[in-house]
């Protein structure tokens, strides 16, 4: 290893290559938080730490969104049997939910609520 026109002692190259990878700002950093911040918005706080993680990676080192061309996993979600977002064609689905009530003087009635998912 040359640094200059000194040599590095061989007991001092792990000493030197720890300190090479040493960031001389923490502005990548910084970029890192901002980054991690828009993902985890208000909106989005239910997160995983695996989707989050993922997500953060993808936009700190991946390619520039304006390079991603969304068109074959979009086939690939469609040939899959899902449906698109503005397809009103497939059916609503529903879930019953049970709930007691309390205001029956004693006697516990249940209302059955049906909630649409969309």
């Amino acid at each position: 290893m040359d640094l200059g026109k000194k040599e590095i002692p061989e007991d001092l190259k792990p000493l030197y290559k720890s300190i090479a990878t040493i960031p001389v700002s923490t502005s990548e950093c910084e970029r890192n938080f901002s980054s991690m911040n828009e993902i985890m918005s208000p909106l989005r706080t239910s997160l995983n730490r695996k989707t989050v993680a993922a997500l953060l990676f993808i936009n700190c080192v991946g390619p520039p969104l304006t390079k991603f061309e969304p068109e074959k996993y979009v086939r690939s979600w469609l040939l899959n049997g899902r449906h698109s977002a503005d397809d009103t064609a497939s059916r609503k689905r529903y879930k019953s939910v049970i709930r007691p009530t309390n205001h029956c003087g004693g006697y516990c009635k249940k209302i059955v609520l049906t909630l649409y998912l969309f």
